[in-house]
């Protein structure tokens, strides 16, 4: 009886082990899942009223063809990509990023968005300013 016990709590101790390794494999964190890799401007939606516009395709070359590389260490590295809008200005600059609000909002260079979307391709934000008295929602999409 007691070799049964014994052989069952082995049994059990695996199970347990194996299982919470395996939620440790694939709940990455917030942080982890957005300093895995640089980030590509895809998408730029601006909401005005109830109208929404893909603006994009309107931006320069030399503005969507950057990378965006979150640290560990909470800074950012902006990589202006093969195309820059200025030759003189540095190919990579760096400012700061932090969450707030548990890890809802992403401030980046003082500018704080609401995280839509963070996983392991694609980050979504939105944003609300308001430029020339109009009130615009920006939602804002990266990808790996």
């Amino acid at each position: 009886m007691k070799h049964l016990l014994l052989i069952f709590g082995i049994f059990a101790a695996i199970l347990l082990f194996s299982c919470q390794k395996e939620q440790e494999n694939t709940d990455n964190s917030k942080k982890e899942l957005l300093t895995s890799a640089a980030w590509k401007l895809v998408s730029f939606k601006v909401t005005v009223g109830s109208v929404t516009e893909e603006v994009f395709d309107t931006f320069e070359p030399c503005s969507t063809d950057g990378l965006m590389t979150f640290q560990p260490d909470n800074t950012v590295l902006l990589n202006e990509g093969p195309t820059k809008c200025e030759p003189d200005d540095p190919q990579i600059t760096t400012t700061t990023w932090s969450f707030s609000d548990n890890e809802t909002e992403l401030t980046i260079d003082g500018e704080i968005g609401t995280i839509i979307v963070l996983n392991e391709a694609e980050l979504q934000i939105n944003r609300t300013v308001v430029a020339e008295n109009v009130q615009e929602k920006r939602l804002i999409t990266f990808r790996h």
